[in-house]
């Protein structure tokens, strides 16, 4: 996957569905009640082609699916489609660079999550491209089940490794054609593994997926490591720009003496 600053991402990279569409008569206006998950049949072609995303990287771990929720909450999707169209407005459609992405969770967080979205907390809301990455941060319920979210994602104008906004939700600012802070921050340009949000209205969980698998004991480096990783990596090539930089300026300086 090959995400564009300037540029829609592919179909297939973005792995879009054409069939993510809520039914506004499922959750009754005025109901107490902001959201339904709807089980899907596993002979529809929407449970498949989620299934598919999910077992990609989890099929080696042994993971049994149970079950596959659609999150149905009209007004977190208004508020989705509000920020998409903010976003398209100041970056132009082209450049929103919407993604799905999983989001590994405790039983007790999917409730919050399915009403609220993934809230960013610490450096951000953190998403993962495969299954196999946000397992690590699942743990199994009373039952052995196991939650993980598969989100819609807007990454909008990405920085790589960079997960410090000024403040969460505001504006980009812009000098020139640069941005100083973008909106979302991934662990690598070519082909990313990581993705950070700092605005809960940028993700929409669009699924549950509820299964069961033994604890992740292949874990790597942790989502915040990597990221963290990235972050001084971005931070050591920053100080190298700063010092050429200044040796330009005293070899000008110099050249005028």
């Amino acid at each position: 996957m090959v995400l564009q600053r300037t540029g829609d991402v592919t179909s297939s990279s973005c792995r879009c569905l054409d069939s993510w569409q809520w039914s506004p008569d499922l959750v009754v206006p005025g109901s107490t009640q902001p959201y339904v998950r709807v089980s899907l049949q596993p002979t529809a072609g929407e449970y498949k082609t989620v299934e598919s995303m999910f077992m990609a990287s989890m099929a080696s771990e042994g993971a049994v699916m149970q079950r596959i929720d659609k999150v149905e909450n009209p007004n977190l999707l208004a508020r989705y489609q509000s920020k998409k169209a903010a976003l398209s407005e100041r970056l132009s459609p082209d450049c929103i660079n919407e993604v799905q992405a999983f989001h590994g969770t405790t039983p007790d967080c999917v409730d919050g999550i399915c009403k609220s979205s993934v809230i960013p907390y610490g450096k951000g809301a953190y998403f993962a491209w495969t299954a196999i990455r946000s397992h690590c941060y699942t743990e199994e319920d009373a039952d052995g089940l196991r939650y993980m979210i598969l989100s819609h994602v807007m990454l909008g104008y990405w920085t790589v490794g960079e997960p410090r906004p000024l403040k969460p939700g505001l504006p980009v600012i812009l000098r020139g054609h640069h941005l100083t802070h973008g909106d979302s921050a991934i662990d690598q340009a070519h082909n990313p593994h990581v993705f950070v949000t700092w605005d809960q209205y940028q993700s929409y969980p669009s699924y549950v997926i509820v299964y069961r698998a033994p604890d992740c004991i292949h874990r790597q480096l942790s989502v915040q490591q990597e990221v963290m990783q990235a972050m001084k990596k971005w931070d050591k090539d920053a100080k190298k720009r700063a010092r050429h930089s200044r040796r330009r300026k005293d070899t000008a300086s110099c050249v005028v003496m």
